[in-house]
């Protein structure tokens, strides 16, 4: 499956579309994570991962940058 993200801190509210040929139980997940205000995204890696609030083990800024650190590593949120 293909992914583009774009950031636009202009944006009034973030949002998400998904043009599939099925809706999985995978792309549901994802859609319910989405819907929910119970994760973050944070990039390891120029990767984009969602890590839910209950694996944030701490918060921390570095050079006026967010770090989120979870028992398998730490990422720029």
């Amino acid at each position: 499956m293909k992914s583009k993200v774009e950031i636009d801190p202009k944006l009034p509210e973030e949002w998400a579309e998904f043009h599939v040929h099925e809706l999985t139980p995978k792309l549901q997940q994802v859609i319910q994570l989405l819907e929910h205000d119970e994760q973050i995204w944070g990039y390891v890696d120029q990767i984009v991962k969602p890590l839910a609030l209950a694996q944030i083990i701490s918060l921390n800024s570095q050079a006026g940058k967010l770090y989120a650190m979870t028992e398998h590593g730490s990422y720029q949120s």
